[in-house]
């Protein structure tokens, strides 16, 4: 046993793509399962004490209200995220990532107070018009005023994951996010009681988020080298911004259709109910999230490298991480979810089957890894958003037919199909265009000196590995 220990240690510590994966996911990892736990911690107090309508009432509005940053954003962030994590790759190019930063905000400033001002007027258009509920309009109109930090928050955390800065843009766009919102609003519960303290506690929070990661975001700008050439760099980010903005978009509504579509047809009580219970299944994507946060800039890096062994390698052991920590979570998820939904209260116990569904979902979802951040960061931002094009058609029109037919369970059904649709076509794409692998295969179910459909080598020995 000692010597398999040492065995071990010795694999990880002489393969540097395996020993970067494994520490920078272990940083990220803590932080954001901190950021998951107040996350639930802030939605089982609401829920516990407003019950399933004003969780519900509170979801529709912070889907308006993300919705509303991602246009804010201009798909500027994911753009910088793109060409920062291959400028760090090639000493030369370092210069210019002080102009490129602070270049952005001169668009997305302006973009996300006038996003701003339009929902914080107007709220009763979405309010009525798109969900039928006159009761959203108070909830919409705060949480509009949120639009500016975030839009902020989210420029900031993306420069932080470029430039490797992991803990700060985990801690700003996952660990501190409803930290912050929970904190408010237990401070609020000892003086106001009211059913829009969620929406209230999320946008105070956000405001301090934005200044505080300006704040240090500046102080990590400020010791680049200074650029030595008066070129625009900025322009070249509006070369991808459009094509990473939709996919953005899509991918955003991808994850919310069902909420949506349950929030047009159904009660917001329902909507409540549904997210929930799809919140408790998302706890195994903790992982997923962890990983990708350290793989994505480091796989944009060797890219840019033309490292395509590195990249192979890093997928690879991103892959095998992920397999081996989400499908216990997912057990005890299944095996706890009685005791956690009554906790809770006896309204949510209707999420019990949902939740076995959408953790099957969340399976299927480990199998691509981090699939759609490899296209976005390897030049494949067309291929990309066409892939979730397909999927966020697919995912809208099994709503559609389901959740008039069966409800909530209709809508984790329709999810569970866009899984798979998602997950298959990830694999496919990614081995024909890049060459590259992303599903790890156990060794117990491969013979020796043998591969799988994809063209994988028996994993547990892979090329260059002690």
């Amino acid at each position: 046993m000692k010597k398999k220990l040492f065995n071990i240690y010795d694999r990880v510590n002489g393969n540097f793509h395996l020993r970067e994966v494994i520490t920078g996911s272990a940083s990220a990892f803590i932080l954001k399962i901190s950021g998951t736990a107040s996350g639930y911690l802030f939605a089982i107090y609401v829920a516990r004490y407003g019950g399933a309508e004003v969780w519900g009432s509170f979801t529709l509005a912070f889907t308006v209200m993300g919705v509303a940053a991602i246009f804010a954003g201009l798909g500027l962030n994911k753009s910088l995220l793109s060409h920062i994590s291959r400028m760090t790759g090639q000493e030369e190019k370092i210069s210019g990532i002080k102009k490129l930063v602070s270049g952005t905000f001169f668009y997305i400033i302006p973009s996300a107070f006038l996003i701003t001002l339009l929902l914080f007027i107007f709220p009763s258009v979405i309010a009525e018009w798109i969900f039928n509920s006159p009761g959203l309009t108070p909830h919409i109109k705060i949480i509009a005023l949120a639009v500016f930090p975030v839009t902020i928050i989210g420029h900031n955390s993306q420069v932080f994951r470029a430039l490797k800065k992991i803990g700060l843009y985990v801690a700003f766009d996952f660990f501190f996010r409803f930290l912050a919102a929970l904190v408010v609003i237990l401070i609020l519960a000892l003086f106001y009681d009211s059913p829009y303290n969620a929406v209230i506690s999320y946008t105070l929070g956000s405001y301090f988020l934005a200044v505080a990661s300006s704040v240090i975001l500046y102080f990590n700008i400020t010791r680049l080298p200074a650029v030595s050439s008066g070129e625009n760099t900025t322009g070249i980010l509006f070369k991808t911004a459009g094509p990473l903005f939709a996919a953005d978009l899509l991918k955003y509504l991808k994850g919310w259709v069902d909420t949506i579509i349950i929030g047009i047809f159904m009660a917001e009580a329902d909507a409540g109910i549904y997210n929930i219970s799809f919140r408790l299944s998302g706890a195994a994507s903790v992982f997923l999230m962890a990983v990708n946060s350290i793989s994505m800039p480091k796989i944009g890096q060797l890219f840019g490298a033309d490292d395509k062994e590195g990249m192979q390698k890093t997928v690879y052991y991103s892959a095998k991480i992920l397999y081996l920590t989400a499908f216990p979570i997912i057990i005890v998820i299944i095996l706890a979810s009685d005791f956690i939904l009554g906790f809770l209260g006896v309204e949510f116990l209707a999420g019990k089957t949902i939740i076995i569904i959408l953790c099957i979902s969340q399976l299927i979802k480990v199998l691509s890894g981090a699939g759609g951040y490899i296209l976005q960061v390897t030049g494949e931002e067309k291929l990309f958003m066409k892939l979730v094009t397909w999927n966020i058609v697919i995912l809208l029109l099994l709503n559609l037919l389901f959740v008039p037919l069966w409800g909530i369970e209709g809508a984790a059904l329709a999810n569970l199909g866009g899984s798979f649709y998602w997950t298959i076509s990830l694999l496919v794409s990614i081995r024909r265009r890049l060459g590259i692998n992303i599903m790890w295969i156990p060794s117990f179910l491969l013979s020796k000196g043998k591969t799988d459909t994809f063209g994988n080598n028996k994993p547990d020995k892979p090329k260059g590995e002690r």
